[in-house]
Formats: C-alpha cells, structure tokens, sequence
C-alpha cells in the first residue's frame, strides 16, 4: 500500500511477511557452528541496512540450515525480509545474468512470428517425465524463440499433432527438427522394432540428431551464448522462461558448496531442450556487404625490393 500509495481495493492482495527470525524454535547451539565470512557480512547487512539483529542462536540455526539446503532454497523457503523472497541467487542458477539482461534490454515480450521464416524445433525427450520444445526462427545469429511445448506420458503421434496444429494456427512452416542424442531410447512406445526416428519421418518429424556433448558445461555454455542475442515472447514461452530462471546447480550438502551438475528437476526439460537447439543449430550464412569503393591490391611485382 506504502508502494502504491492509496489504498488496496477488495480485488487486490496485502502482502502478509512472517519472517522465519519471530519463531522461537529457529535457534541452534552457537558453540558447535562455524559462521563463514560470507554469513557473517550477510548477518551485517541485515542489521545495518534492514534493521534486523540477530542473536548468537538465530545466527548458529540460519549458518546450519543454509549449508543442509543450499542459499537458493534458503531465500525462497526462509526470507529475513519481504524483498528477499523474491530473489534468486546468481550463483546456483545457471541462465540468471543471460536472462536478467534479456529482460533489462526488453527482449523477453511479445516476439511476432515472420512468415516468410521457417520454424525450427528443439527437444527434449523424457524417458519417463515430460518432453519439451522450443519453437524457433532466426536471422543470421539472432534469436527468436515464438512458442514452448511440454507434456508426457505421451506419443510421438501427439506430438506430431501438436506441430501440424501450431503451424496451422500461427501460420508457419518447418525447417529442423534437432533431437537429442538419446533420441532412440525415449519412453515412446512404438510398434514392433521401428526406431524413433523412422516413426517421426513418416509422420512428417524429420529429426537431426544432435550429437552428445560429453562435457555438460558445454552445452550449458552455447546455451548460455544462445540467450545473449535471443527474443523470447512472454506469452507463448511462459512455461520455458520458468524452466531457464530455475535451472540450477545441485547444492551438496555435505560440503556445504554447489556440485558441478545442475539438478535434475521440473526444470530440466525445457533447459535440456534449448542445449539441444544451442549444440546443433547453425546459423544462416550472411554474407559481407559489398563495398563499391574497396578495390582489390595489385600483385607486387616479382622485380619490387
């Protein structure tokens, strides 16, 4: 109400915070917990800049709690203030800094289709959770992201369907379709010993199969790069926007730190499926403009010094 500066209306919500510092029984032992220095300046800047002291107990039970779930969940599930339960720290999830500039520079909104482009797709093909596809057009090296599709439990017959009738309805066709490595050993069921990939061809899918990339920070890297000069409309890709602002790293909880693996969650589809697209896309080729003044050099003469 402060924010807005007049009152609420009957159809709008008051933010009720409980912060996790008022329960009594979020206290621990301060002899047998260590407070790092990171903790320590986080426990000075609450005090300095929000007004909340903390106790030697409070401080032991938050140090201890943050290395059992890892900082991002500790933000989300345990905020010392309104704000903070919003954030998402920078260090575990892996898109962050690519799409918070995506949405600085306005590129996360409304994407109009061009139809005199063709339509890539990139999957992810659940084993036994769901398959992902990022609908996606591009000039040279830009980037636009249209539409998202997930479900499961499915067959390659749906989502064939689920192509034809986005094409109809937004007037596009087909280029690529880039499938995963382990296109072949997905949980669709197939008649007799057809491959996936014979099925999909006869029902118009014809997949490029992206090779695998043994290292999986390097398809998180062409991801990464991927992002840096996408558009991705707001609408259509809600559920894919979701999928990139939570993918990951695994939080150890033994070591207190993040393990070099991005958990394996909801998120991971849609994550999965743009790496797809990122390791097996190459862009159009645009070649230089001619430049009417440019005139190529003459050969030296063989009798020059």
């Amino acid at each position: 109400m402060r924010r807005l500066r007049r009152p609420l209306s009957p159809h709008e919500f008051k933010l009720i915070f409980l912060p996790w510092q008022l329960r009594q029984q979020y206290r621990a032992d301060p002899a047998t917990v260590l407070i790092t220095k990171e903790l320590a300046d986080y426990f000075a800047d609450l005090e300095h800049n929000h007004g909340i002291k903390l106790d030697a107990g409070q401080r032991a039970w938050y140090a201890v709690t943050q290395k059992k779930i890892g900082p991002d969940s500790m933000l989300k599930e345990y905020p010392s203030y309104p704000e903070e339960a919003f954030k998402v720290s920078i260090e575990g999830a892996y898109f962050k800094t690519q799409m918070t500039k995506a949405r600085e520079e306005r590129r996360i909104g409304k994407v109009p289709v061009d139809p005199s482009r063709a339509v890539n797709t990139f999957w992810d093909i659940g084993k036994s959770d769901n398959t992902a596809i990022w609908f996606h057009q591009n000039k040279g090296q830009l980037h636009h992201m249209v539409d998202y599709y997930e479900n499961n439990g499915e067959g390659v017959e749906h989502y064939a369907r689920i192509l034809r009738e986005k094409a109809a309805a937004r007037g596009w066709t087909y280029d690529k379709h880039y499938g995963p490595h382990d296109l072949d050993n997905s949980h669709w069921l197939l008649p007799g010993s057809e491959r996936v990939q014979d099925v999909a061809r006869n029902l118009g899918i014809h997949f490029f199969v992206v090779p695998r990339i043994h290292n999986k920070q390097d398809s998180i890297e062409a991801a990464r790069n991927l992002l840096s000069m996408a558009w991705i409309d707001e609408e259509h890709c809600a559920q894919g926007i979701r999928c990139l602002d939570n993918y990951c790293k695994e939080w150890d909880e033994k070591h207190g730190t993040y393990k070099s693996q991005p958990v394996h969650n909801w998120a991971s589809h849609g994550s999965d499926a743009l790496q797809t697209g990122a390791c097996g896309f190459v862009p159009d080729y645009i070649p230089p403009p001619n430049d009417p003044y440019y005139r190529k050099p003459r050969a030296a003469s063989a009798w020059a010094a």
